[in-house]
């Protein structure tokens, strides 16, 4: 073999080594990008809606994780499932249609006095216990349904008809949410009903003008007691005022003629205490006293004798007037 040609051979040497070299380079940092991205698959985001369960090969181990970002181990060793626990969610069920299927739920309920009615509710309830919702039971929601479906017909059975029509709606809400949520909670479901708002009730369409009827009447007598409670509320009130006024003043009146009796009798008796004194010279500045008031613009004239300021002789009065 010439010198070329054992430099050539010995140049692919060189050439196939350099990139066995690099290959080799190239699949480690490959096998570094893969294990990082690998270890970085396990940083998972919570929204704040949301709390997290962490679970390792199946079982929990970490419940409520708030909203943030976590890390966990990587797929397969962790697993994180995310719930929204502040999402107020919202279902109608009814007992509405004038068809029966026996594949389906009755349509109709029966009251307390055995009358037939239709009727619609919404729901709305949040999860409460996730661990509950999501690892308990299987299909909660279906639960949640059936149980809602079981309250509303035990809770329309204790009221009679003319009361859920008019009266008695809001204790039949209460008292279905009531029945539900024992049932919910009996059942694990981790679930909780926030209300239950009654859209709709009727009876049935043949009978329905006949109840119009009489729920109509219910209202105008309901609305004629409260016209006539209200002008009750307005009339006893004033009428109230007018006798506290009337007693007030009455009061004030006879506080008033006592102190003006009082007053006379304490004057009555310093004049009687003067009269036993010097009954003459009393009796005379009474009499002038009283003309002077009974007549005061007569001229009076009055004669008599008088000596150091006792009367020696009879004293007479003269009037002349105007």
């Amino acid at each position: 073999m010439d010198k070329d040609s054992k430099k050539l051979v010995e140049l692919k040497k060189d050439v196939v080594s350099a990139f066995a070299m690099n290959t080799n380079k190239l699949y480690r940092w490959f096998a570094v990008l893969l294990f990082g991205i690998y270890f970085l698959s396990g940083v998972y985001i919570v929204k704040t809606n949301e709390v997290g369960l962490v679970r390792r090969f199946g079982k929990v181990m970490r419940e409520n994780v708030e909203s943030g970002i976590h890390y966990r181990m990587p797929w397969p060793i962790d697993e994180v499932d995310k719930v929204k626990i502040k999402e107020v969610m919202r279902t109608e069920l009814s007992f509405w249609s004038d068809k029966i299927d026996k594949n389906t739920l009755p349509s109709y309920c029966i009251t307390g006095d055995k009358n037939i009615v239709h009727l619609k509710m919404i729901i709305n309830y949040q999860i409460k216990e996730p661990k509950s919702f999501l690892y308990t039971i299987y299909n909660p929601d279906k639960i949640l349904e059936n149980s809602m479906y079981s309250a509303m017909v035990e809770a329309i059975a204790k009221v009679k008809v003319d009361d859920i029509l008019t009266t008695a709606k809001y204790r039949f809400q209460q008292d279905t949410m009531r029945l539900c949520q024992k049932r919910l909670n009996f059942l694990g479901t981790g679930l909780e009903i926030k209300s239950v708002d009654l859209k709709n009730i009727e009876p049935p369409s043949k009978v329905l003008p006949m109840f119009k009827d009489v729920i109509n009447a219910r209202e105008d007598a309901s609305t004629m007691v409260h016209d006539a409670e209200s002008y009750s509320n307005k009339i006893i009130p004033n009428a109230q005022a007018e006798a506290a006024k009337a007693i007030s003043q009455a009061r004030a009146y006879k506080i008033r003629k006592i102190a003006y009796a009082q007053g006379e009798t304490r004057k009555f008796l310093k004049i009687l205490e003067e009269y036993k004194k010097a009954e003459d010279v009393t009796e005379f500045r009474l009499h002038v006293e009283t003309l002077e008031k009974v007549m005061p613009k007569a001229k009076k004239y009055i004669t008599g004798s008088y000596k150091d300021g006792e009367e020696i002789a009879n004293t007479k009065f003269f009037i002349n007037s105007p």
